[in-house]
């Protein structure tokens, strides 16, 4: 097995965004710099990751 653990020091996510974190539907909102995202990513690697037998 392997662990990765990640963190970050960006804006941060309220209650209602924690529950749908991973949904692919999700709202994006904008960075702690202002950077716009488009929500994607973290779906992606969840896909990516249980694909391979991994859990997120």
């Amino acid at each position: 097995m392997i662990k990765i653990c990640v963190s970050d020091t960006g804006i941060g996510l309220d209650e209602e965004e924690i529950k749908s974190i991973f949904s692919p539907y999700s709202k994006s909102k904008r960075g702690t710099n202002n950077e716009k995202g488009t929500g994607l990513g973290l779906t992606l690697c969840k896909e990516f990751v249980e694909a391979n037998g991994g859990e997120i």
